[in-house]
């Protein structure tokens, strides 16, 4: 699957470059090496023909990739999603810290923004392997860019996703 490319203005100042969103088995060649470090971490539960829950990967598989990890909540009832854990180095990069907001609170006021990053967790909902996107975004911080990010899910049953992980790789801009 991809998207067509185009650029999003985030309300907090991010550039968005919208671009392919793939599966994570069509796309992991293609990923840094702590990308793959956090793949294979999630795929360990994988062989037991369940999806991982969160406290078998987070926050002992991660190690130091933890700063760029975030955990969002399924909420199937209200079709959103709330950031339950963020990451230190995720919270600089959006120069806040959006624990405890859904994504339309954060987003609402930007439907191309809201669309965007519904899509992405939605697209995760969908795919038992989770998705990689590889759209280029020049955080809120002028310090980062963001050049992929991973969604994974979770279940706290093993086949109903819950959660989801996030994985964001950011290099120094």
């Amino acid at each position: 699957m991809t998207i067509d490319r185009r650029i999003l203005i985030d309300p907090r100042g991010a550039i968005l470059s919208a671009g392919r969103k793939v599966s994570t088995v069509k796309g992991l060649e293609q990923v840094s090496n702590q990308t793959q470090r956090v793949f294979e971490n999630w795929c360990h539960w994988k062989p037991t023909g369940r999806l991982p829950r969160l406290d078998e990967i987070y926050p002992n598989r991660l190690g130091d990739v933890i700063p760029s990890v975030m955990v969002v909540d399924v909420l199937e009832a209200e079709q959103d999603y709330r950031y339950r854990i963020v990451g230190a180095l995720e919270a600089e990069t959006r120069c806040s810290d959006p624990t405890g907001l859904t994504v339309r609170q954060l987003y609402g006021s930007k439907p191309d923004v809201l669309d965007f990053c519904l899509d992405s967790y939605d697209l995760t909902m969908a795919s038992p392997w989770g998705i990689i996107d590889f759209s280029i975004e020049a955080s809120a911080n002028p310090r980062y860019l963001e050049l992929e990010t991973m969604f994974l899910p979770l279940s706290e049953d093993g086949a109903r996703v819950t959660q989801i992980l996030v994985y964001s790789r950011f290099v120094p801009h």
